[in-house]
């Protein structure tokens, strides 16, 4: 029952941070079974949400030990089927690492009885660019389960996560599911294999599903082109519309990472030069406020007037429940945002902070003011404003999405109105790029 509720509010909460959340690969995910996930680890303690909100079965979390000693986190992982998992690196923290003995064992009852654990093979969160190395916990765990007689049905799904700006609030995450490792016909086909040689089929597997780099520089390279890349030279799509998908873009930067490694090893002269124009168009076009896409913004005038009578018919329409969800959860969202700052060391704990900060704090909030409203005003308003004040939270984040967006198009347009030589020279920069992204492919891909 707590393992419900925890999983509505953290889908809830989820939404709320990321602007969309998308799911690829679920149709290879056993729906019965043993099975160990076994993701990239990137952002904290909402990783595992990730995929515990996207498959449907039921699964045991696993955390460090040292989690356990927070209060509410440490309530949580109790209530949450969270394992523990003792580091040798927390040693001086309090943990045991001849503990995980146990824990081991715990998981490995959880398969015997068909159930669907995580385990993170890196053993910790981080901000690299690309995976670290694995530790042998899954090999173990999986090969003490073959030699116990359960010679099939055990698999490990390699499960890659990538986020578009992973501690920026409002952005985009991305969940792809790889082909899962049939244990037992892979230890029938290595019979003498060792422990590692699973660990290492194991990384290169989740590596092909999370979207990784050598360096950040790469990183930052291919997420640039791809932005850049995705516009194909096309207007914009329209506010509301649905843009280009995030895994659509994950693909690119894989195909853009290919040509950029063969370069890299070809004809290395060629590549910084190219590297350094993407880097100052991109960093151009965010001192100006202007998207990729938008560098395309057709100046039509009729267009211009559709936009601004849509717009402004989307903004009054939501302009009543917006406002009354902003007064109602400035304070506590101000709250969060500070405790997630305060509470984070590093970016890969913003948003895990935030959504735990929120999950005390909005509560407690929609607390105060049902008692303010019963309080102060006659039971049918106040049920009125117990039932829309969260209703009308939501609505003022979308509108206030919506605003933001609509007031960087119109800027955008009317920048480019006042300045058509600068539209035009981006454009022309942009499409350069593009020709010559196109021309690297083209090359190196015969």
């Amino acid at each position: 029952m707590i393992y419900r509720i925890l999983r509505a509010y953290f889908r809830l909460a989820l939404k709320v941070f990321y602007r969309s959340i998308e799911v690829e690969g679920l149709a290879s995910v056993p729906a019965t079974g043993p099975v160990i996930f076994a993701p990239n680890h990137a952002n904290g303690l909402l990783d595992p949400m990730f995929i515990a909100l996207a498959v449907e079965r039921p699964v045991w979390l696993t955390a460090k030990s040292t989690l356990a000693r927070h209060p509410l986190v440490g309530w949580l992982m109790r209530a949450g089927n969270v394992v523990a998992l003792h580091r040798t690196q927390d040693a001086g923290q309090g943990a045991d690492p001849r503990a995980n003995l146990a824990a081991l064992a715990t998981l490995g009852e959880r398969l015997k009885a068909g159930r669907a654990v995580i385990i993170f093979p890196e053993g910790q969160s981080h901000n690299d660019p690309g995976l670290r190395p694995f530790k042998r916990g899954v090999a173990r765990l999986a090969y003490d389960h073959v030699a116990d007689g359960n010679a099939g049905g055990l698999r490990i799904v390699p499960v890659g996560m990538w986020f578009e700006d992973k501690d920026g609030f409002r952005s985009r995450a991305l969940v792809r599911f790889g082909p899962p490792i049939d244990v037992g016909a892979w230890r029938a086909a290595r019979p003498d294999a060792p422990a590692q040689a699973l660990t290492a089929d194991l990384q290169a597997a989740v590596d092909g599903a999370a979207v990784t780099f050598a360096d950040r520089r790469e990183a930052l390279m291919l997420a640039y082109a791809a932005e850049i890349a995705e516009t194909r030279g096309r207007k914009p799509a329209p506010l509301g519309a649905a843009g280009p998908r995030l895994g659509d873009r994950a693909q690119l930067v894989e195909r853009l990472r290919r040509g950029y490694r063969l370069l890299s090893a070809a004809a290395a002269h060629e590549l910084d030069p190219l590297v350094d124009r993407v880097a100052d168009y991109r960093r151009q076009l965010r001192r100006l406020g202007i998207t990729p896409a938008e560098v395309y913004l057709p100046l039509d005038r009729p267009l211009a007037a559709r936009f601004v009578v849509r717009e402004a018919v989307v903004g009054l329409a939501g302009l009543p429940f917006a406002l009354w969800g902003v007064v109602t959860h400035a304070l506590p969202a101000a709250i969060v945002w500070l405790a997630a700052r305060l509470l984070a060391r590093k970016n890969d704990q913003v948003a895990t902070s935030a959504v735990f900060s929120a999950l005390v704090v909005f509560p407690l909030w929609y607390v105060v003011t049902t008692l303010v409203y019963w309080l102060r005003w006659s039971w049918p308003l106040a049920l009125a404003a117990t039932v829309a004040t969260p209703l009308c939270g939501i609505a003022a984040l979308l509108w206030l999405d919506r605003l933001q967006a609509m007031a960087r198009r119109a800027g955008t347009y009317l920048r480019f109105v006042r300045q058509p030589e600068m539209q035009r020279a981006l454009a022309d920069e942009g499409q350069e790029i593009l020709e010559t992204l196109r021309a690297v492919e083209a090359r190196l891909g015969r």
